[in-house]
């Protein structure tokens, strides 16, 4: 109605003027965190090498303010579509990963809640990078993204968050002898704790080929 289009316009113009605002902010934290993160990360590289997973990767940046939010840029170079929404990483290990999004007029649709796409995009981004960091501790297994399906059950409105574990599908997979389908979900909640949404994403593993190196491709 009447009210549904002020809105929408409302977060147009609205979005309009904050995002060159919010863009900025965003490019100042993640360069705030890279500064920050250049003594630890030195100490680590000197005492105990490169870190050689996500998990290990992100808890040298995680120590540092801002830190969180440089890590996730990089995720945005890799994938630049997902770096659309501005999710954060908050939590990353082999059995877990957690990230959140923020409430932008630009991230809305016309019922003035967070969109669709980008509820599944959230989704698709922190239950992709539990896979990743799952499969760096299984040398022998591989995987790929084949489906992805999310279901809403409300409207969401403020910071959504997404989680993913993969307690039980590890298991599973430490004994993967032939290729074989798993759905991995991301439950995604509202500012309130209330679940919003499923994303749920159709992962194919298989033995890796001799001489692969790729955890998935």
């Amino acid at each position: 109605g009447v009210c549904t289009a002020r809105q929408t316009m409302r977060d147009f113009f609205v979005g309009l003027l904050v995002y060159p605002f919010m863009l900025l902010v965003g490019l100042l934290e993640a360069l705030l965190g890279f500064l920050l993160v250049l003594a630890p990360l030195c100490v680590h590289l000197a005492t105990k090498g490169a870190p050689r997973s996500y998990d290990g990767w992100f808890s040298v940046f995680s120590s540092v303010p801002c830190g969180r939010r440089a890590f996730s840029s990089l995720i945005g170079v890799i994938a630049p579509y997902t770096a659309s929404i501005g999710a954060t990483l908050q939590e990353v290990s082999a059995s877990s990963v957690t990230a959140s999004m923020p409430d932008r007029p630009w991230l809305r649709n016309p019922f003035s809640s967070v969109h669709a796409i980008a509820l599944a995009n959230l989704g698709e981004l922190t239950t992709g990078i539990a896979v990743l960091s799952a499969l760096q501790g299984l040398e022998s297994v591989r995987g790929i993204p084949v489906a992805v399906n999310t279901s809403y059950e409300k409207k969401a409105r403020g910071t959504v968050t997404c989680t993913c574990s993969m307690a039980n599908v590890l298991e599973a997979l430490r004994d993967v002898q032939e290729p074989c389908r798993k759905p991995i979900e991301g439950v995604l909640t509202d500012a309130k704790g209330e679940r919003v949404a499923v994303c749920s994403v159709v992962w194919a593993f298989s033995l890796k080929q001799k001489g692969e190196n790729a955890a998935a491709t």
